[in-house]
């Protein structure tokens, strides 16, 4: 064992660090580099103020209220202002609305109506010189705009310058084929150039588009009656009759109509397809048969070769009970199984359609394209049938000159479906009819 005191300055025990705080540990034994010893660090961050975010928030606000104020300013209140406008325009209070339609395109000039909305005003309070500027600027943005194309054509229609209205108006009926006022207008214009063709083209179009409007069917038929049109006012004042029975213009236009044509105002003349050969009306029953026109002259049985069975009257002469005093030509009735009538056939030139056709007309070449037409040729007939493409009405012409002394006959069928009940088993269907007598 040594105890012997160890030497301070040995170099194999290190003696205690001197008490002197200025000393320093080198840094190759520390282990930090010079740039780290160089190194300060940032400082903390400050807190941002209270009022920063109380200000952030105003601003945001502020954008909130003013977007919406702009928004209401510039959409919601032009459209109350348009809507306002429209319903005092209904009301016919023409100057207040146009006075608030002109505050909604100052408000909101891209609003696509108001321009027009504008012209209809100034066309409606009678200042057409400010109704074309304002469909002229319309147009300019919006030039398929049919209404504003009519509406133009017709102002200058209406100031006498139907040169002027002739292009807006043809530009509407490309547009809109099917509006009958823009058929109707340019007809118009037509008429007033002389060109007498073109304009019944369009009245006549007019009449076919027409939503059925009476006033409007009266307007164009009595046009084309006056271009002499005679068929198509006919159309016109038809179809007005139809929609207004109990009216007296139309029933005055169709006959003034009818009587330029030459044919019957008494409808019980009347060939209508599928419905009525002049008083004999198809569905009727046996019983309603006898009740109003009395026994037949004769009645026969038929048989088709399909099995069907049908009930044969005829009748040289008709009188009427619900018309007293008037008498009628003949026809033949067919009945059905059930007892109904479903054929009624004449071969008298009196029955006639409203248009005109009948035995003594109906091979007139201006009605071919209404039929379809073939020959039966047998040991019995040589002839042609002629049925109505929409069916209801078929016209049959024989020439039995080279077979029986009887020569040329003719008849008119009305009846149910495309085709007479018993056309393919009776090819001589033609009754001679004694001619009504004069009372």
């Amino acid at each position: 064992m040594n105890d012997r005191p160890q030497d301070p300055s040995s170099p194999h025990e290190p003696g205690p660090l001197p008490e002197d705080s200025s000393w320093e540990v080198p840094g190759e034994l520390t282990g930090i580099t010079p740039e780290e010893e160089a190194f300060t660090p940032p400082p903390e961050p400050r807190p941002l103020p209270r009022g920063l975010f109380a200000g952030l928030g105003l601003l945001l606000l502020l954008a909130f209220v003013g977007g919406g104020f702009w928004y209401y300013r510039h959409t919601v209140l032009p459209e109350k202002h348009f809507q306002e406008a429209s319903r005092l325009y209904e009301a016919r209070r023409y100057a207040p609305a146009l006075k608030l339609f002109r505050k909604v395109l100052k408000e909101r000039p891209e609003r696509k109506d108001t321009l027009f909305q504008i012209g209809v005003c100034l066309e409606s309070l009678g200042r057409p010189g400010e109704a074309l500027d304002a469909f002229a600027s319309h147009l300019e943005n919006q030039p398929r705009d049919e209404g504003a194309w009519i509406r133009t054509g017709r102002i200058l229609l209406s100031l006498g310058r139907p040169e002027s209205a002739l292009d807006p108006l043809e530009k509407a009926v490309r547009l809109a084929p099917k509006n009958p006022e823009a058929q109707r207008l340019l007809g118009e214009v037509y008429r007033r150039l002389g060109s007498r063709d073109r304009a019944v083209e369009h009245l006549s179009l007019a009449l076919t588009w027409n939503p059925d409007q009476v006033d409007a069917l009266l307007r164009d038929a009595k046009a084309l009656m006056g271009l002499k049109a005679y068929g198509e006012a006919l159309r016109g004042y038809r179809k007005a009759a139809e929609l207004a029975p109990e009216a007296p213009r139309p029933k005055h236009g169709l006959w003034a109509a009818r009587a330029q044509l030459g044919l019957p105002n008494d409808d019980r003349f009347f060939l209508i397809p599928g419905k009525s050969l002049g008083p004999v009306a198809l569905g009727l029953s046996k019983e309603e048969v006898l009740a109003r026109f009395g026994d037949p002259d004769s009645a026969d049985g038929l048989q088709t070769p399909g099995g069907k069975t049908f009930e044969v009257w005829r009748f040289p002469r008709l009188t009427d009970r619900e018309a007293p005093g008037k008498a009628f030509p003949g026809c033949r009735m067919v009945f059905d199984e059930d007892g109904r009538l479903v054929q009624a056939e004449s071969a008298s030139p009196a029955y006639k359609t409203e248009d005109g056709l009948g035995v003594a007309s109906f091979l007139n070449k201006r009605y071919a394209k209404r039929f379809s037409g073939w020959q039966e040729t047998d040991h019995r007939s040589v002839g042609y049938r002629y049925a109505l493409k929409e069916g209801g009405l078929t016209f049959y012409v024989s020439d039995l000159g080279g077979i029986t002394p009887d020569g040329e006959r003719r008849a008119a069928v009305v009846h149910t479906g495309p085709l007479p009940a018993d056309d393919r088993d009776q090819p001589e269907l033609w009754l001679p009819v004694k001619p009504p007598r004069e009372d």
